[in-house]
C-alpha cells in the first residue's frame, strides 16, 4: 500500500513538473515573440482571456505532452533504463505532441497561429 502510494506521488509529481515547464515555456515564448501575437502576453491572457484565439491550443498542447509522455512510460522510476533510451522517448513525446497539436491547429482552422510559436514551444 505504501508503495503504490510512493508511486502515485511520484507520478503526480513528474505531471506537476510537466505542466509547470509547459506554462513556463509558452510564456517565455509568447513573450519571445510579442510582436506576432495579438494579445498582450502576461500568463492570464495566455491561458485564461478569452479574448485569446490561442488559449485552447495551448491546453492541448500541455495535454497532449502529458498523454504522450504517460505513453513513452516517463513517469516512472525505473533505474535500469539506459539513458539513451530515456532521452529517445522524451524526444519522441515531444514529437509525436507537436505533431498532433499542429493536427489540432487544423482542425480548428487557426491560420494566424506563428508558426514559430510552436517551434519554440516544442524545443522548449
Amino acid at each position: 500500500m505504501l508503495n503504490k502510494k510512493r508511486t502515485l506521488f511520484i507520478r503526480a509529481a513528474y505531471i506537476f513538473i510537466d505542466i509547470f515547464c509547459a506554462v513556463v515555456a509558452i510564456d517565455w515564448v509568447c513573450h519571445l515573440r510579442v510582436d506576432t501575437i495579438p494579445f498582450e502576453p502576461t500568463l492570464a491572457n495566455i491561458f485564461f482571456d478569452n479574448t485569446n484565439p490561442f488559449q485552447f491550443v495551448f491546453y492541448f498542447l500541455i495535454f497532449a505532452v502529458i498523454v504522450f509522455n504517460n505513453t513513452a512510460g516517463l513517469y516512472q522510476t525505473r533505474r535500469e533504463v539506459l539513458v539513451s533510451l530515456e532521452v529517445w522517448r522524451i524526444i519522441l513525446a515531444v514529437f509525436l505532441s507537436c505533431i498532433s497539436t499542429i493536427f489540432f491547429i487544423y482542425f480548428l482552422k487557426l491560420e494566424c497561429l506563428p508558426t514559430r510559436i510552436l517551434i519554440l514551444m516544442g524545443g522548449g
